[in-house]
């Protein structure tokens, strides 16, 4: 180890890297630009010129010409304004040094020399290096607590505080916080010591140390051996881990940690239960970032009632923004809740028309017509703990009983009626095993959850044939289940907390190599729903690599105005920045089929399928690294061309159930 001859190469690179960038070089592209703009301003405001010249040669009617005169004034000084920003880059570049060719304003010949596709070349280059170096940190923090233990040891300091202040050494090591520098350590010695193939696709650059540190958090609970399992299965390749976004990362080393210690996992899941909580922090300009750490089924519970709420007032005519109209919406409704009021006869029954008896979206408090509820008869006085009623006292609090009954029910929350997207295997659902589900766009849930959320119970349920609403059954299915629970009280199995929830079962057949979802039952809904249905099942998050957001829009891969058909095998969900930027000029995508073979491979070979597989990647064991099985067979997927000729292949996650 020649610690003194790697500080000479970080060095030397740090240098190196700093002297990379040419402002001049950056002012020629500005100008460029400008210029560009300026000409194209300058040919709009001659046409609108032209056409007003031509409207009144042509004797056109006053409004008409007045219209032309005003469009053709608002492009002549859309173009003064553009010319003067030319100059003004032009005038940049002259005082950074930079050559100004006379007449043209910039340089041409250095402008066309810039070669994109060698700057995405650097870019991808040093972020390998980076993620190299953190290993390289990595390593020699784990050397440099050892080395610290043995020291304080030596000097006869008690064990259980040996390596004392090692973080810290790291933390302005690496100008970060003492906090942050234990953190960093921690991680070190958990990647050197237990993850030995995380640490090896952290040091070729496959991995950064944010995602490596993903893999930790998610294995903190396995034993040794187990974690050197997981360790095993997603990195021993690190081709695989190409294309990966942070959450499918950490949903495959969770849904891989599952496999191994079920029992915990779920353990672990009834104890983040207990973890919720509420917490506010300052952000930029006078606002505040209120957090809830809530269980997912109740979050996704709030987000859909704010999301459905914003969408009607949106549709209604509000001029606000979505996000506008969510967080108004959620202010309103904790501010202006009027308080669950308890009756002065604690036997006597509720009145049923109050909100929360028959639907617990309602504000408590009021009526289900929207009217406020009957007063209370008499005088009760008010104390601190609230409504004070003569002889019953709490001897917890030593308050009014029915007082702490009205703080109970005023902090008692209810199952959420939702509908929800649950994929799970007719074995995980019917005979107990132990494969996770999925809920759609979210992470894996422990089979035994996913139980109590349809069944009510963690052992094997009976079934009828036919699930409300005409669904199928799953007694011969070779594939997944897919489980929705509906909002309403008819039918069906009887969800956690004693509410009657609807359930329908779909059947989703899946490709027997990668679990891949390949078809599904639609009996329960007209084909563009039930298509949608199925790219949200199949692709649960937005398709582009890297990207996992969720899914916003349906997209055609060839385009339906160049005759790409409206099918799932030309179909893909994408969030709605990543369908805007495929419109945009040198983006192209096509289906990865067996009929549609792989374009010719240029140049950039280290950023094609077959050396880097990409988003949802293979990591089946029967399936190779350029989106083929071992048979040969091309799995199902969608091939991005960039505008600087880099290639991408995209696959979907597999779902639930073993493969073979």
């Amino acid at each position: 180890m020649d610690c003194g001859t790697l500080v000479v190469a970080a060095t030397a690179l740090t240098a190196r890297c700093s002297a990379f960038f040419d402002p001049v070089l950056v002012a020629q592209l500005d100008a460029a630009l400008a210029h560009v703009l300026a000409d194209r301003a300058a040919v709009r405001a001659g046409d609108a010129d032209d056409l007003l010249q031509a409207a009144l040669g042509e004797g056109r009617s006053l409004e008409a010409v007045a219209d032309l005169a005003g469009h053709a004034g608002g492009t002549k000084t859309a173009a003064t304004k553009a010319a003067t920003r030319a100059g003004d880059a032009t005038a940049v570049l002259a005082a950074l040094g930079g050559v100004v060719e006379a007449g043209v304003g910039f340089d041409p010949f250095v402008v066309d020399r810039v070669d994109p596709g060698a700057l995405v070349d650097v870019i991808s280059a040093a972020e390998g290096a980076k993620n190299a170096l953190c290993a390289v940190q990595a390593r020699a923090e784990v050397l440099l607590m050892a080395q610290q233990r043995l020291t304080q040891a030596r000097s006869g300091i008690e064990t259980n505080k040996l390596g004392q202040g090692v973080g810290t050494q790291i933390g302005l090591a690496r100008s970060e916080s003492p906090h942050r520098g234990r953190q960093l350590c921690e991680l070190a010695q958990v990647l050197v010591r237990e993850l030995p193939h995380t640490l090896t696709a952290l040091g070729t650059g496959a991995l950064n140390e944010y995602r490596a540190g993903i893999i930790a958090r998610e294995t903190v609970f396995l034993t040794q051996d187990h974690r050197a399992a997981v360790d095993n299965q997603l990195c021993t390749d690190p081709r695989q881990l190409s294309g990966w976004g942070n959450r499918e990362l950490a949903a495959r080393a969770r849904k891989a940690a599952y496999r191994l210690e079920p029992e915990v996992f779920v353990q672990r899941l009834e104890k983040a239960e207990t973890d919720r909580y509420v917490s506010l922090r300052p952000a930029a300009d006078g606002m505040t970032l209120l957090t809830a750490l809530l269980p997912l089924r109740h979050g996704v519970k709030v987000l859909a009632t704010l999301t459905r709420i914003a969408d009607n007032a949106k549709a209604a005519g509000d001029v606000r923004g979505k996000g506008q109209l969510m967080a108004d919406t959620l202010l309103h409704r904790l501010t202006n809740h009027t308080p669950c009021t308890p009756h002065p006869n604690p036997d006597r029954t509720p009145d049923p028309t109050l909100a929360g008896s028959s639907d617990p979206s309602e504000t408590p408090g009021v009526r289900g017509d929207g009217t406020p509820p009957t007063p209370l008869t008499g005088t009760t006085p008010a104390t601190a703990d609230g409504p004070y009623i003569p002889g019953i006292r709490s001897p917890r609090t030593g308050g009014s009983a029915v007082t702490d009954a009205w703080v109970a029910s005023c902090t008692q929350v209810v199952e959420p009626e939702i509908l929800v997207e649950l994929i799970m295997t007719d074995r995980a659902l019917f005979d107990g095993a132990n494969d996770p589900a999925i809920l759609a766009g979210y992470d894996p849930i422990p089979a035994p959850t996913a139980r109590t959320w349809i069944l009510g119970t963690t052992t094997n349920a009976t079934s009828e044939n036919k699930a409300p609403g005409g669904g199928s059954t799953t007694e011969d299915s070779p594939g997944l289940v897919g489980d929705s629970d509906d909002r309403g009280g008819g039918g069906g199995a009887r969800g956690g907390g004693g509410r009657a929830s609807r359930v329908w079962l779909k059947r989703l057949f899946t490709h027997p190599d990668n679990n891949i979802l390949l078809a599904m039952d639609s009996k329960a809904r007209l084909f563009p729903e039930g298509m949608k249905e199925f790219l949200r099942l199949r692709d649960q998050r937005c398709a582009t690599p890297w990207c996992d957001a969720p899914i916003r829009q349906y997209d055609h891969i060839k385009a339906y105005a160049a005759g790409g058909p409206t099918t799932v095998s030309n179909g893909q969900g994408l969030c709605t920045a990543c369908n805007q930027i495929k419109e945009t000029p040198g983006w192209h995508t096509h289906t990865h089929q067996p009929e549609n073979p792989d374009p010719d491979v240029d140049h950039y070979a280290d950023n094609t399928s077959k050396a880097s597989p990409t988003h949802h990647g293979t990591t089946i064991d029967d399936t190779t690294t350029d989106g083929t099985t071992t048979d040969g067979t091309t799995l199902p997927g969608t091939r991005i061309t960039t505008p600087t000729g880099h290639h991408y292949t995209t696959q979907p996650p597999p779902l639930p159930g073993t493969t073979g």
